[in-house]
């Protein structure tokens, strides 16, 4: 199934202020939110699952984001801001502008943000309707069991006063499968790929998108790709091997393609491989998660 987002509604902090003063001058922290706490999203990382099956959505200790005032600006212009989390991990965190930044320009037409901060390359925004991001999401991503690699799935956020606080919501997709089989332990990777060679899943990615000011919801756009993207994303095991009956999650660019068509390759610690074909994905909206269900290897032949 397709499980959609839900974004968390902001909330105000009223200030009085002279009528010359910027709302946001000398912002030097803010206070972020991750996307849809207690919804089956992720931005960062997820916590365990609770009982009806949705997973907390929670930020890590040392993340990072950027932020830059509305406008054209280059590569370079944001700004980075961190946040130190004593137990860990948070679903709203104190992010504090990152030494050596410098003082982050004004702007009454407010403030975009991203994360992760060093996956950025660039915020363009030409108006409301046409906010390009452009970025990266690794082709070889960490396996993580209930979860995925922390610091590589591309989130946004507006906010007309930072005062306000910033509000996430994600920008790709997540797909998510379980494995079973006593070769699961076996397994040092799993790769999805896409049959189409015009299509891309990882890799650099320009994403055009819309922003609704009164609502603050996000409208998907065209996302392109370039000669950095990547047609795959694999799963690799880490320190911890692959294991039975858990859940395992992939970040991908997200799609405007109605319909695509993907096969898994398997491979062990011989380097032995095993593929599945026929896997037909019809959405890979962003803020999505499509789920693959449990794959079964208990009979696969691995060459």
């Amino acid at each position: 199934p397709l499980l959609p987002l839900a974004l968390l509604a902001a909330c105000s902090n009223d200030q009085v202020l002279p009528d010359d003063q910027p709302a946001d001058a000398g912002i030097t922290t803010v206070i972020a939110y991750a996307p849809g706490a207690g919804q089956p999203a992720t931005r960062t990382t997820l916590g365990p699952q609770s009982e009806d099956g949705s997973y907390p959505v929670l930020w890590n200790d040392e993340d990072a984001i950027a932020i830059q005032p509305y406008g054209e600006y280059k590569a370079g212009q944001h700004k980075k801001f961190t946040t130190t989390i004593a137990g860990g991990t948070a679903a709203f965190a104190e992010f504090t502008l990152a030494a050596g930044e410098g003082d982050i320009e004004t702007s009454r037409e407010g403030y975009f943000a991203f994360y992760p901060c060093d996956r950025l390359i660039t915020i363009t925004t030409y108006s409301f309707n046409q906010i390009v991001f452009k970025y990266t999401v690794p082709s070889e991503q960490k396996a993580v069991a209930g979860s995925f690699q922390s610091g590589i799935n591309p989130t946004i956020a507006y906010a007309k006063d930072l005062n306000d606080g910033l509000y996430f919501t994600p920008l790709n997709v997540l797909v998510k499968f379980s494995l079973k089989g006593d070769v699961v332990p076996r397994l040092k990777s799993v790769k999805l790929k896409s049959e189409s060679s015009s299509a891309f899943l990882s890799g650099e990615a320009t994403a055009n998108v819309a922003l609704n000011q009164e609502s603050g919801s996000w409208a998907p756009g065209n996302v392109g790709d370039n000669n950095n993207s990547k047609p795959y994303v694999t799963l690799v095991a880490g320190d911890e091997p692959f294991q039975k009956n858990k859940d395992y999650y992939m970040v991908l660019h997200n799609s405007q393609s109605n319909w695509q068509r993907f096969t898994l390759t398997f491979t062990d610690r011989s380097d032995n491989t095993y593929v599945k074909n026929g896997y037909g994905i019809s959405n890979l909206d962003m803020g999505l998660i499509v789920n693959l269900g449990e794959i079964d290897l208990t009979d696969a032949t691995f060459n």
